[in-house]
């Protein structure tokens, strides 16, 4: 009977190929094959080492390889994946029972686009109960650092797609483990770049996770951070510095690496609805917004963090 169920995502692909030479034989001459390919993507030819990232992304998924190359963009030196293919990926990874349907609502009275909601549902294997995520035109369309026209002129499913993202990333993350969509890749980590200007005297774990010197295996909780100075309505620096530490530690335990701590602090911040940085409007909510009386709270919630527990409601 098991001989009938899909395999998941860490069975196949190149997890499986490592432990099976002639699976990374047939792999690579694939991937030598598609490099020399001309109706492939520019970025992919004659370049077989990327072409076996595709290969192994086709293998995870069971789709075309050549279906996923066509998906693809080269932001800042890295590739990019549509939110399209994002979505398509999550239906068919045979990880979900039910495919991932989208509820629109609109807040604003008149209804316009900038009140739009969508309810991104699906059911995961082994469950019953189907996992929602609630996200809004005004999250979507203030991720797209690059051209918005299609967040204007389609606005529900530039929304459908954004909405597959998150779904993906808070309740299936194995699935699209290593994909990021160009909204994601543009202008990424400005909190990053942000913590390190300001930083003066910071504990010494926190500054090996916001500059990420170290091995994420090294990295343990910083040692309590200052209190914010008085008057002052949100965290410190020492305080920012604790929640980088405590995510790199806390994605380390999960077999996560540094790029999927930092999905760790995004979802802990949307789930506490910080706002962005004045200074980074469009950049997503950020570590220096969170109001000084939501630390210990925020602060708990990285440390307990776990993919299938992640509730946006909560």
């Amino acid at each position: 009977m098991s001989d009938n169920l899909p395999m998941r995502p860490a069975e196949t692909g190149l997890a499986l190929m490592l432990v099976d030479p002639e699976r990374l034989k047939n792999a690579m001459a694939l991937a030598q094959i598609l490099a020399g390919a001309k109706l492939v993507p520019a970025h992919f030819r004659d370049n077989p080492g990327d072409c076996l990232r595709a290969v192994d992304l086709a293998m995870r998924t069971r789709q075309s390889p050549f279906a996923i190359m066509d998906k693809t963009y080269v932001v800042s030196g890295k590739i990019a994946f549509e939110g399209q293919l994002c979505a398509a990926l999550l239906n068919a990874s045979g990880e979900l029972t039910t495919r991932l349907s989208y509820v629109y609502g609109n807040e604003a009275s008149p209804a316009k686009r900038e009140g739009l909601f969508c309810i991104v549902s699906a059911t995961l294997a082994g469950e019953s109960a189907p996992r929602e995520v609630r996200v809004t035109w005004k999250q979507g369309y203030g991720s797209a650092k690059g051209a918005k026209d299609k967040w204007e002129s389609q606005p529900e499913q530039q929304l459908a797609y954004y909405g597959a993202r998150v779904w993906g990333r808070r309740h299936a993350p194995q699935v699209l483990l290593g994909m990021y969509t160009p909204e994601e890749l543009e202008g990424a980590e400005p909190e990053v770049r942000e913590v390190e200007v300001e930083i003066q005297a910071p504990p010494a774990v926190a500054v090996e996770s916001v500059t990420r010197e170290q091995d994420d295996s090294r990295i343990a909780p910083a040692p309590a951070p200052e209190a914010p100075a008085a008057g002052n309505g949100t965290i410190s620096t020492g305080q920012v510095g604790h929640l980088w530490s405590a995510a790199r530690a806390r994605a380390a335990t999960l077999g996560y690496g540094r790029e999927e701590a930092e999905g760790i602090v995004r979802d802990v911040l949307q789930r506490h609805d910080v706002q962005p940085h004045p200074e980074h409007p469009d950049a997503g909510p950020s570590t220096r917004m969170i109001p000084a009386d939501a630390f210990q709270a925020v602060l708990a919630d990285i440390e307990a963090w776990t993919a299938d527990a992640a509730d946006p409601q909560a």
